[in-house]
């Protein structure tokens, strides 16, 4: 990859009067993405003084000292010892055809300059800005920089050590020690470090500023590496230079900002400082879900962080493999796979709404600090059930097949990892080469060399793949939190919440890597968040706080929702119904005893809804009115269950006699599974097909369905149901004998 050095010479030559910046002086200034418009002037000096800098919880005391440039005091020159340097000017990618540009939120210039930056650092107390990114033929990038030399020249600021940025991103920031070679040509191979996001999801530049995500990372020049794909001598547009011996000949120190076309960025540089081993370091996480319960995966100080390549804590939606990355190659971007080309019927479901190929994974890494889901496996007429997690190492070529890639130097795999079940590293090739990733309830790093996979290089690599595979109907949660080079020691430090697979579900079956279930030690019992109903009591009636037994509140029931059968149009006793056990089958135990919990199967004579519910308040004194309840304290609902089919938990704010279309109603779907597990929702949780919000405080009944085809039948088991919690530790339940068939 080359890049010539133009718009920055451009620039060289008003570098004395001012800094350069886009065309437009109001720099696109709207209100919705001025920052002024909605924080006033002292809301904005609350995110950052002088003397006492906000940082993250991360860190670690020190106070920066801000001896190059503190964006307090309003000036838009860094402190680079010439009087004529250091002021701060925007840049882009048009020169490889590209349209990203650097927005501010303020008009630009002052007495001397109408391209002055000096009212944006005055307005931000820092320079911030929105960039724009637009390129359609390969990566976009943009940024900000100061020159440190003269045209033509290099300078040497070694002395610094480094380099300490206090600043707020919404992506990763590559910070680059500019050299130039023959013809003042910028060598975009120049040594580099990346520095982590602060925040995800800064809609805004105001979100941004007012979000108080200013940290402070420092970084030595031996941080400062050259990129991966520079690593071939054809990449190189000069000398292969070390972050030391680039200190020594520096033309410009740049801010660049990467990401997708149509991505827009937002990043406040609030001040620079010399190179402090006292304040958190480039490779130190940044905690970014403050106050929240949040591990730290790094069991080992000697951790190698440069082999890293992804962290879910940096939010980006593809493995920086080393190899030129677009969305139109794909070369690291996530995806995910299954064995539908097989017959199988096998899916993972996100934890939010995907559009695919790859919209979405930025809401699915935030919602998991990193990528995971429930991975379903269902053979269906495949001879054994897949799905899994994937990225394609240098892309795809035109006809859409994985181009081969030689990552031999990489040495070998680390990821980190939770998962419900044992899962396979698939290191895919001519021949796919795999090796176990057990089933683990805490996060893990799993490191393999090469001769692990029993080979001695790695030269035609197409894909690395994380891979689940069953014979049976199954499903099981996963979570990948990093991925990274072989390194002994490691590769990857990330931070990942306290609960750390998808959903409150029971996680006590993965507390080892063993194939068997673990006995747990002081779990949490069934009978301690049942709060509501415990069918293994023998009760049929939800204790819902609201009416009596006499109109019927908490009473179970069942129902289905099919329209023909509604409609008048069968004939005789033949339609479609939810059947409990029977006399013979159960004898003289009720259906709560010989059950556990509220049992049947359902018969789909035509295609339908259908299962039980039970009512909230219950009828009238005269059973003829159907009344409603207020639930919204219960926060949402845990579900102790096993079902043949995917389980939906509706929100009935009708009358059981209304004819009403079941499938636009306010619901949240749990998986199916034979063995009893708990899952929870909030009310939130609970929305329409159209994305609108069920109402808690307005239900009649609350009902679990499932979804048939006509001419089928399937068996669920409601055992327990709760008020929602964050549930930890549970103790593992049995396979329901039910819904298994045992019984």
């Amino acid at each position: 990859m080359k890049k010539t050095y133009v718009e920055l010479m451009a620039c060289a030559g008003l570098l004395a009067l001012a800094a350069c910046s886009d065309s437009d002086k109001m720099a696109g200034v709207t209100e919705d993405d001025n920052a002024l418009a909605q924080l006033s002037s002292s809301s904005l000096a609350d995110s950052l003084s002088s003397s006492s800098p906000t940082l993250s919880s991360s860190g670690m005391g020190a106070t920066p000292k801000f001896d190059l440039w503190n964006g307090v005091d309003g000036i838009a020159k860094v402190n680079t010892g010439n009087e004529n340097l250091g002021y701060w000017y925007s840049f882009g990618d048009d020169a490889e055809g590209g349209m990203s540009l650097v927005k501010y939120p303020v008009e630009l210039g002052n007495d001397y300059s109408g391209n002055s930056l000096e009212p944006v650092i005055e307005a931000c107390e820092g320079l911030c800005g929105t960039i724009e990114l637009n390129n359609p033929k390969a990566t976009p990038w943009a940024g900000v920089g100061f020159a440190v030399a003269e045209d033509g020249s290099a300078a040497d600021i070694s002395a610094w050590g480094g380099m300490c940025i206090t600043y707020a991103s919404d992506v990763a920031m590559n910070v680059m020690l500019g050299v130039v070679t023959a013809g003042d040509t910028l060598n975009w191979a120049s040594p580099a470090v990346s520095f982590p996001k602060t925040i995800r999801n800064a809609s805004t530049l105001s979100t941004l500023m007012s979000a108080g995500s200013v940290v402070t990372r420092c970084a030595k020049w031996s941080d400062f590496k050259i990129p991966e794909w520079a690593a071939s001598p054809a990449a190189q547009t000069g000398p292969v230079l070390s972050g030391e011996e680039a200190s020594k000949q520096v033309h410009a120190v740049l801010f660049r900002f990467t990401g997708n076309s149509s991505q827009s960025v937002n990043f406040n540089i609030k001040g620079i400082g010399t190179y402090d081993e006292n304040l958190p370091q480039w490779d130190t996480p940044v905690d970014q879900v403050p106050g929240k319960n949040v591990k730290d995966t790094s069991k080992n100080a000697n951790k190698d962080m440069s082999r890293c390549l992804w962290t879910g804590n940096d939010g980006e939606v593809f493995v920086n493999t080393g190899f030129e990355s677009s969305e139109e190659n794909g070369a690291g971007y996530w995806y995910d796979y299954a064995d539908d080309p097989e017959g199988g019927m096998s899916t993972l479901v996100w934890p939010v709404e995907m559009d695919y190929p790859y919209i979405g994974l930025e809401a699915v890494i935030e919602t998991c600090t990193g990528l995971c889901g429930e991975m379903r496996l269902d053979k269906g007429s495949a001879s054994e059930a897949y799905v899994g997690l994937a990225f394609n190492v240098a892309g795809i070529d035109s006809s859409r097949i994985p181009v081969t890639a030689d990552i031999t130097d990489w040495g070998g795999i680390c990821v980190t990892y939770t998962a419900e079940m044992d899962m396979q590293l698939v290191l895919s090739a001519i021949e796919d080469k795999r090796l176990p990733l057990e089933k683990s309830l805490e996060p893990v790093e799993k490191c393999y060399n090469w001769d692990d996979f029993g080979i001695a290089s790695a030269k035609g690599v197409r894909s690395i793949k994380f891979e689940m595979r069953s014979s049976q109907v199954v499903s099981a949660k996963v979570a990948i939190y990093a991925v990274g080079k072989y390194s002994s020691d490691g590769a990857c430090r990330v931070l990942v919440p306290g609960s750390s697979l998808a959903s409150s579900s029971s996680r006590s079956e993965i507390q080892s890597s063993s194939s068997s279930a673990p006995v747990v030690e002081n779990c949490m019992k069934l009978s301690e968040y049942s709060d509501l109903w415990n069918g293994q009591g023998g009760d049929m009636r939800v204790n819902t706080g609201l009416g009596d037994t006499l109109n019927s509140a908490g009473a179970w029931s069942w129902t289905d929702f099919d329209s023909l059968k509604r409609a008048g149009v069968y004939e005789g006793e033949h339609f479609s119904r939810f059947n409990w056990p029977s006399y013979t089958e159960r004898g003289d135990a009720s259906v709560a005893e010989y059950c556990g919990g509220t049992c049947g199967t359902m018969d789909y004579v035509n295609e339908c809804w259908g299962g039980v519910q039970f009512m909230i308040v219950g009828t009238n004194s005269n059973g003829l009115e159907t009344l409603y309840g207020d639930v919204s304290d219960w926060g949402g609902l845990c579900v102790t269950y096993a079902s043949e089919l995917d389980l939906d938990v509706v929100l009935g704010d009708f009358k059981a006699s209304d004819f009403v279309d079941i499938s636009k109603k306010a619901k949240v779907t749990f998986p199916r599974q034979l063995e009893l597990k708990t899952h929870c929702a909030k009310w939130s949780e609970f929305v329409t097909p159209s994305g609108e919000s069920g109402d808690p405080t307005h239900l009649a009944s609350i009902l679990f369905l499932s979804h048939g085809q006509a001419g089928t039948q399937s068996k669920m088991n409601i055992v327990a149901l709760g008020k929602y919690k964050v549930l930890n530790n549970v103790c593992s339940l049995e396979e329901d004998p039910f819904v298994a068939g045992r019984k």
